[in-house]
């Protein structure tokens, strides 16, 4: 029997934590799935671990990138071989509790068609309103966006909306660029709220390769700027919902490198020349939410 759910996990790094995921997911999961884990330029002992699971066939699928290239695409790389009806993007540091958690995921999506994307809270602040009981105590909260870290989704929307915008840089916004495209769309996403019984996240931090230096503000407003433009082009009809894939892959045994693909350069380049038109309104956009906070 073909597996219902594609599983995708992205690694770099964080060893200890990777190990401790992919157990949690080998050990309690309650569905029958692939497994793909994409590695974003690890090192050696990160790598050496994948593929010694990749080896015992515990890991289905196993692709090494020769330097990171975020999690925006890597997640689009597993996406593009998966042929399951459901997807879900696992961080490497997500550690599953519950072997119930992909069943309770796929049946919220199953149920409640309108629902784009759903995954479980990762944070303590689990809100107190609610779209619909699920039963068994769980309840779906409808948000603007799915966080990036725990997020299924069904095959049919990515044959709508496409994949995860890669123009945030390594660790950026595509999970709320894909919200947003979601509402366009007039699909939900959202939570089930149950923190910590089905998903813990650990938050580990990166203590190798510069990420945590480039989680900075500068950063993250350039990021955020490049979302605002983007929400505004999708607004007024001058990008489509559907997104592309930034990067052509070329796939060498189990070793993937990258270019980009030059028709989406292009269209960037014509981006570009359009949020520089579009300048004063993304600054009063800002200034707007910093008066508000």
């Amino acid at each position: 029997m073909s597996p219902t759910l594609h599983i995708a996990v992205v690694t770099y790094n964080r060893l200890a934590s990777t190990v401790k995921c992919l157990e949690s997911i080998l050990s309690r999961t309650d569905a029958d799935y692939r497994l793909t884990v994409v590695d974003n330029g690890s090192e050696r002992d990160t790598v050496a671990y994948l593929l010694r699971l990749h080896n015992k066939k515990k890991i289905d699928d196993l692709y090494l990138f020769d330097h990171n290239m975020g999690v925006a695409c890597g997640y689009n790389f597993a996406l593009s071989v998966s042929r399951e009806p459901f997807f879900v993007r696992l961080d490497n540091d997500i550690i599953i509790q519950d072997a119930a958690w992909a069943k309770v995921l796929m049946d919220v999506l199953t149920r409640q068609r309108e629902v784009g994307t759903a995954g479980f809270h990762v944070w303590d602040n689990c809100p107190a309103e609610t779209l619909a009981g699920l039963g068994d105590g769980d309840v779906f909260i409808a948000r603007s966006f799915t966080t990036g870290a725990c997020c299924m989704s069904r095959r049919d929307v990515h044959e709508k909306l496409g994949f995860w915008c890669e123009d945030y840089g390594l660790y950026g916004e595509e999970d709320k660029d894909f919200g947003f495209r979601l509402a366009r769309a007039g699909l939900t996403a959202g939570y089930v709220d149950k923190w910590g019984k089905y998903v813990r996240h650990e938050h580990t931090p990166y203590e190798t390769g510069g990420i945590n230096e480039l989680r900075n503000d500068k950063n993250r407003q350039e990021a955020q700027r490049m979302r605002r433009l983007n929400e505004l082009l999708y607004a007024k009809g001058l990008r489509e919902l559907f997104m592309p894939r930034k990067y052509d892959a070329t796939l060498d045994g189990v070793r993937v490198s990258f270019s980009e693909n030059p028709e989406y350069a292009r269209f960037m380049e014509g981006v570009a020349k359009v949020g520089r038109k579009l300048e004063p309104v993304l600054a009063a956009q800002e200034d707007g939410k910093r008066q508000g906070r």
